[in-house]
């Protein structure tokens, strides 16, 4: 027996809670990030079999939101991450810039 078919993870009501704990001042570094979702519905569209997927629906429902969770996470870590990577940058080729001015560049009297 074969089946295929779509399926929608809905987040109802305020959907996701994300708490960021930060190690530092002034850069993004990030201890930890936890996500809380109250609750997830797991619809199936277009599958020939619905019985196949309304008989294990609460054991992939509770799989499919612990994955989701960590998803989340990863991506918010990875995301911050990027974005102090490039913080990081510009500060230090604003720094540059400033010592280049500073040393006796362009100076008109």
């Amino acid at each position: 027996m074969r089946n295929s078919g779509l399926a929608d993870v809905l987040a109802p009501g305020e959907g996701a809670i994300v708490v960021l704990v930060s190690a530092g001042k002034g850069r993004v570094r990030i201890h930890s990030v936890h996500v809380k979702v109250d609750s997830i519905k797991f619809i199936i569209r277009d599958s020939k079999h619905d019985l196949l997927y309304k008989t294990p629906r609460p054991l992939a429902t509770g799989l499919v939101k612990r994955k989701m969770l960590k998803v989340m996470e990863g991506a918010i870590t990875t995301g911050l991450k990027y974005i102090d990577g490039h913080l990081v940058n510009r500060m230090e080729m604003g720094k540059a810039e400033e010592d280049e001015r500073g040393s006796g560049g362009d100076r008109r009297c």
